[in-house]
């Protein structure tokens, strides 16, 4: 009877930590967003969309397209230009100096503001793409022309992968800090209750974490063991830490 209390209370303990676990959720969302515009920092590669005779066969083609293609197509003769002013803002991001961090999450906040700077681009890429794969049809196309369009398309792919509309992440890294602060209370309490699974046989349970490694900073002030390179599960936004800067990873 006494291991059965023991085991009732244990699972009591469980439900109250997961009445909070909606709010760690949230938190946990919005620091990923937050997070998200050094994530395509990292990723960006400059790419040129067009060169000078793809113009030339887009302006061509596109004279008899519907109103939503021709916008598109409009769009893609622009493409360069605007990509010039975002990779300048992704460079500028690139030279600012980060704040020293700590072991504390809150920390990250003042990381997370150095990127306000850059609003990125909120070109539909993959939409783009699309009106120009129905140039591709084109029966009238020469192999040459065909095999430049079809690198366009390859290039808009790459470049919607990148997630360069960074000023949606906007209102998500003015808010980092709450959530940041409430991460940093979750983990504290979580610590402080030292949860413990009960056995009935006494044996103790025993567990091994194999050593993780660590990446040294490219520009941070960084004390090492807390914040650290990161992944994220790109389809819920969640961001999970594991070693000493994210910013590198």
């Amino acid at each position: 009877m006494v291991n059965l209390q023991t085991t009732i209370d244990a699972f009591k303990d469980g439900e109250n930590l997961l009445v909070g676990l909606q709010d760690v959720l949230q938190d946990s969302q919005t620091i990923g967003s937050a997070s998200r515009i050094f994530w395509s920092i990292k990723k960006v590669d400059k790419v040129v969309v067009l060169g000078q005779e793809t113009v030339k066969i887009i302006q061509d083609k596109m004279k008899g397209v519907d109103p939503d293609d021709q916008k598109n197509l409009d769009q893609l003769l622009l493409i360069d230009n605007q990509l010039t002013t975002v990779y300048a803002q992704i460079d500028g991001v690139k030279k600012f100096t980060l704040p020293p961090l700590t072991s504390d999450l809150s920390s990250l906040h003042p990381v997370f503001s150095l990127t306000k700077s850059a609003p990125g681009s909120q070109m539909d890429f993959r939409e783009i793409g699309r009106s120009v794969e129905k140039i591709t049809k084109d029966i009238t196309l020469t192999p040459e022309q065909l095999k430049s369009l079809l690198e366009v398309t390859k290039n808009l792919e790459t470049l919607d992968t990148f997630g360069l509309d960074y000023a949606k992440h906007h209102k998500d890294i003015d808010v980092s800090k709450k959530a940041l602060d409430q991460m940093d209370l979750f983990f504290a309490d979580y610590k402080s209750k030292g949860t413990v699974i009960p056995t009935t046989t006494g044996a103790p349970v025993e567990s091994s974490t194999e050593p993780m490694s660590s990446e040294a900073p490219l520009h941070s002030d960084a004390s090492p063991g807390a914040l650290g390179p990161s992944t994220e599960d790109e389809s819920t936004g969640i961001w999970f830490i594991f070693c000493p800067t994210f910013i590198t990873c």
